[in-house]
């Protein structure tokens, strides 16, 4: 539990406003603006205090990496060697313990990206490694790699009149009808000293973001948006072949790879993924454009092979109505099949399918990706149940239970079909 001392010692502290959220922060954030008078009352959403980093060090090398997930998800650390060790409790506060010797704007830099990345992930948020501007009244958002131009592309259109929303991390929240908006993040931008120059700016009115690095902090007070702005398209940005710049809509399943890829920080937090964003379909510019997808996680069924694997688990509950006779232990001699219309792929090892009946994306898992394949001809479910209960060398009445469960959630989805044996 946060502690209520810390609470109270930050109500003294400043509150800054980023992300949708007022933070409130011992630590001074001079890139963020300030909440409005009439916010600095309420309770914050965050809270930002230091902390010694002797504990939290402790802390991390026990679990034997740099970074840690605890406490059933609501508590993560992560390491930057030489910088500072950070804390985020619950999805409420951050801890950030300095190094000695730590340049303090290194400091600032990590908060403000990685720490702030994966807050939003814990808070269910979904933070794009982007940038994000404002054109027509909606949001558009550009993805890459390190070096593809998505913040040298969001400036340009700043430089054009255009608002920016965000850059570096786009933070992603659904709105009440599940339509996906950008929140503002906060009014500056990265740039390097080639995407200056290229932009016909002067690099001497910028301070560098941290002394390592020529990578400049450039303020758009005057041209940042301040409000929420609907999501109307997500833009992969490649490097063309030659000279020539391509524009073309991504496959359906690329589209997914899109969004996961470009997660910030994703591979930090794996479990933390963010559900219930209804993306509209948009039309394409000049760049890879990403459409209209319903992203949703069917919990995988995992067998002990899947566990010394280091898989996430996630169990569900199990829901009282058992659909068609989905139940455990009781007519496994029914027969399943996959439903048509289900397109599948296979992601870093895990099995993603999109459904043209219901127009959404699944992560199916690695081991529901198995059960998919096995699936793909007319099989009994006691079958399948032995198949899977020898290959991943589990109980068969565990396996039962969990498989069973796992295909009662694709039959509510429309992913497969029961017939009589």
């Amino acid at each position: 539990m946060i502690d209520a001392a810390l609470v109270e010692r930050t109500r003294t502290a400043t509150v800054y406003r980023a992300f949708g959220l007022d933070l409130a922060s011992a630590i001074p954030l001079p890139e963020l603006p300030t909440a409005g008078s009439d916010r600095g009352a309420e309770i914050p959403d965050v809270t930002i205090d230091t902390a010694d980093p002797v504990p939290l060090r402790e802390e991390l090398e026990a679990t034997g990496s740099n970074f840690s997930l605890t406490r059933e998800g609501s508590r993560f650390l992560f390491l930057i060697p030489g910088t500072a060790v950070y804390c985020i409790d619950e999805g409420r506060h951050i801890a950030v313990a300095p190094l000695p010797g730590a340049d303090p704007e290194k400091v600032r830099v990590y908060l403000l990206g990685t720490c702030f990345g994966a807050l939003l992930l814990l808070r269910g948020l979904l933070p794009l490694h982007g940038s994000a501007v404002v054109v027509g009244g909606k949001a558009y958002a550009f993805v890459g790699d390190s070096g593809a131009g998505k913040s040298t592309l969001a400036a340009a259109l700043v430089g054009m009149g255009h608002r920016l929303l965000s850059d570096d991390v786009v933070a992603v929240s659904a709105g009440v009808d599940g339509k996906p908006f950008v929140m503002p993040a906060y009014p500056q931008q990265k740039l390097w000293r080639e995407s200056l120059d290229g932009l016909g700016m002067q690099a001497s009115p910028y301070r560098t973001i941290y002394r390592e690095t020529e990578k400049f902090a450039v303020p758009v007070a005057d041209r940042f948006g301040q409000e929420p702005v609907p999501l109307a398209g997500v833009f992969e940005l490649g490097r063309p072949d030659g000279e020539r710049v391509g524009v073309g809509a991504l496959p359906v399943l690329e589209r997914l790879r899109v969004m996961l890829q470009h997660t910030y920080r994703q591979a930090l937090i794996p479990p933390a993924r963010p559900r219930g964003l209804a993306f509209p379909r948009g039309v394409g510019y000049r760049v890879r454009h990403y459409g209209r997808p319903v992203v949703q996680t069917v919990r995988g069924f995992y067998g002990p092979r899947a566990r010394r694997t280091h898989h996430s688990i996630r169990q569900g509950r199990h829901h009282g109505m058992i659909e068609a006779g989905l139940t455990n232990g009781q007519d496994t001699e029914q027969i399943v099949v996959r439903a048509e219309g289900n397109m599948a792929s296979d992601m870093n090892g895990e099995k993603v399918m999109f459904s043209s009946r219901t127009g959404k994306y699944y992560n199916l898992g690695a081991v529901g990706g198995r059960i998919w394949e096995l699936i793909a001809e007319p099989i009994g479910l006691g079958r399948l149940v032995d198949a899977l209960a020898s290959e991943y060398e589990v109980e068969r009445a565990t396996c039962e239970r969990e498989a069973l469960a796992f295909l009662r959630q694709m039959y509510r989805e429309s992913l497969i079909e029961l017939r009589p044996s």
